[in-house]
């Protein structure tokens, strides 16, 4: 892609002064403070801070589990802070992936069932959401482990497998909060590496919570956050 035609694309996400706030006991806490950033295509960007800062928050709200108090979230063009559920839970279905420090799997089924559980809530019927669940497997390295149950795979392993249930539906947007909070260093490399490849080969946007400050300097962008802003880096 040409750097003109990079610098002409539209945003697939873009939030301008989200504020948002939640109670804690009696006291309020302003989780968000007038958050405004943009994100495109293709990129991988990283979102760090200390606890508290504001960081899942942020997430949970640009997946639109929850409306912010004030401000807005254009999501392919479409603002969404005040769209309907239905609106909302349909582009959400069909435009993003999620993928957590937990990879919540379910134990009971295999690798490739867990992958194709949103396909076929989707409507997909099986068999073709299972060809789907294997081929991202078999992308993801976990090619000869399809049939093996979560419960029998190891913590790197089983968050590879959360990335390809997060991609199922071929999502335009993948929140990652924490994805490689629970692995060791070599598997946390590994889960970061795929996700850079799939950012870049099927031009998805991928924005990041991390700890690891070394990964997230290796990220396309860096949103340091500090007390429900965004700050220049050095602030955080």
């Amino acid at each position: 892609m040409t750097e003109q035609s990079q610098e002409d694309r539209a945003p697939l996400i873009r939030a301008e002064e989200l504020k948002h706030s939640f109670m804690e006991g009696e006291s309020p806490v302003h989780a968000l403070r007038g958050v405004s950033f943009e994100a495109q295509t293709g990129d991988v960007t990283a979102i760090v801070g200390q606890s508290g800062c504001g960081k899942s928050t942020l997430l949970y709200l640009l997946g639109l589990l929850d409306r912010p108090e004030s401000g807005e979230i254009y999501l392919k063009g479409h603002p969404m802070a005040k769209a309907s559920n239905e609106e909302r839970t349909a582009l959400r279905n069909e435009s993003i992936g999620f993928v957590f420090q937990f990879h919540f799997l379910i134990k009971e089924l295999t690798a490739r069932e867990n992958v194709a559980l949103p396909l076929r809530k989707s409507g997909v019927g099986e068999s073709q959401a299972l060809d789907r669940a294997d081929d991202l497997l078999d992308q993801l390295g976990l090619g000869e482990k399809t049939k093996r149950f979560a419960n029998k795979l190891s913590g790197g392993e089983q968050q590879r497998v959360a990335i390809a249930r997060a991609l199922a539906n071929s999502p335009s947007l993948l929140l990652a909060d924490e994805p490689t909070g629970n692995l060791d260093s070599a598997n946390s490399e590994n889960v970061f590496k795929l996700l850079m490849q799939f950012a870049r080969e099927q031009e998805i946007a991928i924005l990041l919570v991390t700890h690891n400050p070394d990964l997230a300097e290796r990220c396309d962008h860096c949103l340091p956050m500090r007390d429900g802003l965004i700050v220049s880096p050095g602030e955080s």
